[in-house]
């Protein structure tokens, strides 16, 4: 117990502005790149838009809207990949960017054996989401449904019987896509809930190309990650075979080199067994 007559400073411990600053800056560099990048930008781009009200980052140039995209006079290309950076109006702006982190963070680290494989997650899966709001919802706002995609691998590869918090809601981790919709429906309304659900449909049919087809079904892989992608993240001397991160999880080093699975994180699942309900997620040695 402090003295009576002792200062504050002798209570409680110093909190400097250049110590948040420190912290920060500590935080962005241990975090993962892609994760870093795809929600700072998000948050950025959406404070700017609804908080700052900067006439450059208006919404409505930011959004998807193809007749826009592919005009002959004037193609406006940046608004397919403004149009996942940018969140909905008020309390999403903090909470869009922060769930699109964790969940990404999570794939980053412990799901794919290498950035670059994430990186072509989310190209795959914006390429279809993008065709899917196109020429059968119109959605215009796609960050949501990124981030349910996200979230959709990330619990499709962990261990099932695990459950987990949505707010203060408990419940097993396999529903966690479905609860995300579920709240868009509550909090908004029937178009921006089947907007997410594109989400969904895109990582699915991910997760169908890189395991369902080649390991039930004999097929060939037909998603690959460039070697080059993987040059945009690994430093000089890091081994093209092995790749993996100083961050990623020993049960993701473990697996790396399992049934020849390439490098798009298809070697997380078990080499045999029937398909249940998008994948069992054991880990080797679980």
């Amino acid at each position: 117990m402090a003295p009576r007559n002792s200062p504050p400073s002798a209570i409680l411990p110093k909190t400097t502005p250049r110590k948040i600053m420190s912290d920060f800056a500590t935080f962005l560099s241990q975090a993962p790149p892609v994760s870093r990048v795809f929600a700072g930008l998000t948050f950025s781009l959406s404070l700017s838009a609804h908080v700052l009200r900067l006439r450059a980052v208006h919404p409505y140039y930011l959004t998807w809207y193809a007749p826009m995209v592919f005009n002959t006079t004037r193609p406006e290309i940046w608004r397919i990949v403004t149009s996942f950076m940018i969140s909905r109006p008020g309390m999403s702006v903090i909470l869009t960017p922060f769930f699109l982190y964790k969940y990404c963070s999570d794939c980053e680290t412990t799901k794919f054996l290498r950035s670059g494989d994430l990186l072509v997650f989310v190209l795959f899966c914006g390429f279809v989401i993008l065709l899917l709001n196109t020429f059968i919802l119109q959605g215009m706002l796609l960050c949501s449904a990124m981030t349910t995609a996200l979230a959709y691998y990330w619990t499709a590869l962990e261990d099932r019987n695990r459950s987990v918090n949505f707010f203060i809601v408990h419940f097993p981790v396999k529903y966690l896509p479905w609860v995300m919709i579920f709240v868009t429906l509550v909090a908004e309304d029937v178009g921006s809930a089947l907007v997410e659900g594109t989400g969904i449909i895109a990582a699915h049919l991910y997760l169908f190309l890189t395991n369902i087809w080649p390991r039930v079904a004999g097929g060939r892989h037909v998603i690959h990650t460039p070697q080059w992608i993987h040059g945009l993240f690994e430093e000089r001397g890091d081994s093209a075979a092995g790749g993996i991160r100083a961050g990623a999880s020993p049960s993701v080093a473990a697996t790396g080199p399992a049934g020849g699975a390439g490098a798009t994180g298809r070697s997380m699942f078990a080499p045999s067994g029937t398909w249940t309900h998008r994948g069992q997620g054991h880990r080797l040695g679980s």
